[in-house]
C-alpha cells in the first residue's frame, strides 16, 4: 500500500504570511523539522508577521514569528493532548 498521500496530508500546508491565518485556525510550528508548538491561533499582528496561539503542548499562550519558524496548517483534524 502506498502511504505517500497519508504522509503528505499529515504535513499539511506551509504558511508564509499572516494573511493566510485567521483566529481559530489550528497550526503546528516547527524548528528544524521538530514540532515545537501546536495550537489554535488566538490573535494576529498583521503588520509584523507575528501571531499568538494557545499552545496545547505547553498549555500556555505563545507569540510566534513566521520568519523564525515553519508554520503548517495540518490537513487533518487535530487531536488535543
Amino acid at each position: 500500500m502506498d502511504n505517500s498521500d497519508v504522509i503528505h496530508s499529515h504535513n499539511g500546508r506551509t504558511i508564509s504570511s499572516n494573511s493566510e491565518l485567521s483566529s481559530g485556525d489550528f497550526i503546528e510550528a516547527y524548528c528544524k523539522d521538530t514540532l515545537v508548538h501546536r495550537g489554535d491561533v488566538t490573535d494576529i499582528a498583521p503588520n509584523h508577521e507575528l501571531f499568538w496561539i494557545q499552545d496545547v503542548l505547553t498549555g500556555g499562550r505563545r507569540l510566534l514569528d513566521i520568519a523564525e519558524l515553519e508554520i503548517r496548517k495540518p490537513a487533518r483534524a487535530h487531536l488535543s493532548f
